[in-house]
């Protein structure tokens, strides 16, 4: 029995995956408001950090995106040798760099995102009287941040897509999995809405789930 193939080895991959899209989630609805707001003025952005919880709202969902992208990383890697135990696949060999980008540009994004909200957080618990960004830089840092995630979007999408052609070659997962990977990297990639952007999560939750079915059917097979 390989590595892909322990039961330790699937659950742990599928918690990675459930923790992955938890918190991505998590994140997106905290952050909807700033992720909704790309090109708005400088004083929609001002008026939105105004408010208490919209800060703290923003810092956590920060600390969230942050945590999904870490987590993405052993579910990408354990999913690869899942479809893949033997690592010959072409496809697969691609599959274990992508992640890093996606992982790299979602942990970027989290940063620039929740910059200004966590500065603004800072000068409320040490009372500064001055409130750090202002004027254009308070609209730029959010905005670089959802840049940063449309394009780890399209990097998603190139991901999903390998990994749909993946399992429908493998066999491992039921094909509707496959189809639905290619399906969700089409939509990351022709959607202009931003509820897009939960098309790797739901993926990669409905994908965990199937790999703790298969670890239930092995520990019963044992």
């Amino acid at each position: 029995m390989g590595l892909a193939d322990r039961p330790e080895s699937l659950r742990a991959t599928a918690a990675s995956g459930i923790l992955f899209a938890v918190t991505f989630i998590a994140a997106f609805v905290l952050l909807a408001d700033l992720l909704g707001s790309f090109a708005d003025s400088d004083e929609t952005f001002s008026q939105y950090y105004e408010s208490l919880s919209n800060r703290n709202g923003s810092v956590l969902g920060a600390v969230l995106l942050f945590a999904s992208g870490i987590a993405l990383l052993p579910f990408a890697g354990g999913l690869t040798r899942h479809l893949n135990p033997e690592g010959e696949s072409s496809s697969a060999q691609l599959l274990t760099q992508l992640p890093y980008v996606v992982s790299g540009l979602i942990i970027a994004s989290a940063a620039a995102t929740g910059t200004v909200g966590g500065a603004r957080v800072m000068a409320d618990i040490f009372d500064e009287t001055s409130k750090p960004f202002q004027g254009a830089s308070i609209v730029v840092l959010p905005q670089f941040g959802y840049a940063l995630i449309v394009f780890a979007a399209w990097t998603e999408a190139l991901f999903l897509l390998l990994v749909g052609v993946l399992t429908i070659r493998s066999g491992v997962q039921p094909t509707a999995v496959g189809w639905l990977a290619i399906i969700c990297a089409a939509a990351l990639l022709t959607s202009p809405a931003v509820i897009s952007l939960l098309a790797l999560p739901v993926w990669v939750l409905i994908a965990s789930v199937f790999m703790l079915c298969s670890d239930a059917k092995q520990r019963r097979g044992q």
